[in-house]
């Protein structure tokens, strides 16, 4: 049986076992298993291999798996008439040359441009303005895919953030908060992510004069909101660190030369750390560096604000009153 009539046969409802293409199997170490309540055919390699590699082995994509429909995150659909979602083309980038991660990103999920019902949707979640949406989607910062929760064997519609060198992505689920379950994490970076890597340092053009550089996935968004609410979409652009304990990879640095970066991290002791670190690697680098606290602001809702996120989320009085909130990018 081959994987494809495995498929077939969970379809009908029944599950199968037979030798995994993924890797050299000796027994029948794959299950397909019938689909999910969210419709999709699930599979399970006994011996490890993950859904990608599966399918890569017996020459399928993740659409062989999935009910006939577009991508839809909850209730916001893309018009069957007229898809406009496009493949990205997942090659290895030149930076970092590490084999292995290359052949891992080879594997991502396949990245689409999100429809307008899918950025409405993400902004409504999220409290980010649909034009700063858009614009992180023109830089290819923003992509949409299906990812598979390897701890629920769920394929969830997700939000994705990455740039053209494809050095790392990060995605978050549309459905649920976390990943593996309400403890679970977040974000998920995608197999073979370098770290190290600012997201968006590949959408640096050479007339983008300042950064605004940032912590977190929901940051970035936020911070080509700030871009677009300033007018600055022709001389700004916005990079994240995806995490505040790495240090920018070196092959990254040069992407700032002679730019004023402007740094906007978490509210907490892992961001000042980070801020200390990146500021530090840019020494000599940036025409200027400085940073923005919002110690003492409060969201509308009355929290704290801990992150640029959150700092969009101010009400209007207390926006007129922070002048540190008025022109944000520098």
């Amino acid at each position: 049986m081959t994987l494809a009539d495995a498929i077939a046969a969970a379809r009908a409802g029944r599950t199968s076992s037979l030798r995994c293409p993924g890797h050299d199997d000796a027994r029948a170490s794959l299950s397909v298993l019938p689909p999910a309540a969210d419709g999709w055919v699930r599979l399970k390699c006994h011996a490890g291999c993950s859904r990608d590699q599966v399918l890569a082995g017996a020459g399928l994509r993740i659409r062989d798996l999935g009910p006939d429909r577009p991508f839809e995150p909850k209730r916001a659909r893309m018009p069957r008439n007229r898809p406009r979602a496009a493949s990205e083309p997942q090659t290895a980038p030149p930076t970092p040359p590490d084999r292995e991660k290359a052949a891992q990103r080879a594997l991502w999920p396949r990245l689409m441009v999100p429809e307008t019902c899918v950025l409405e949707r993400l902004a409504d979640r999220r409290g980010i303005p649909v034009e700063g949406l858009e614009l992180a989607v023109t830089r290819g910062i923003l992509r949409v895919c299906y990812h598979e929760d390897s701890a629920t064997l769920e394929t969830l519609p997700s939000w994705v953030l990455t740039d053209d060198s494809r050095c790392s992505a990060q995605a978050r689920p549309f459905t649920r908060t976390n990943w593996h379950g309400p403890t679970g994490p977040k974000a998920l970076s995608l197999p073979g992510s370098a770290g190290k890597w600012p997201i968006g340092a590949a959408a640096i053009k050479p007339e983008h004069r300042s950064v605004l550089f940032c912590e977190g996935g929901p940051d970035l968004l936020a911070a080509h909101a700030l871009i677009w609410a300033e007018g600055r979409e022709a001389d700004a652009a916005a990079v994240s660190m995806l995490g505040a304990a790495s240090p920018i990879a070196d092959e990254a640095l040069e992407a700032f030369r002679g730019r004023k970066v402007r740094f906007v991290v978490h509210a907490d002791e892992a961001g000042t750390k980070g801020l200390a670190r990146w500021g530090a690697q840019l020494r000599g680098i940036a025409a200027s560096r400085d940073s923005i606290c919002f110690q003492g602001l409060h969201r509308a809702d009355g929290q704290p604000v801990a992150d640029l996120n959150d700092a969009i989320l101010v009400d209007a009085d207390t926006f007129e009153r922070a002048r540190i909130l008025w022109g944000m990018v520098p």
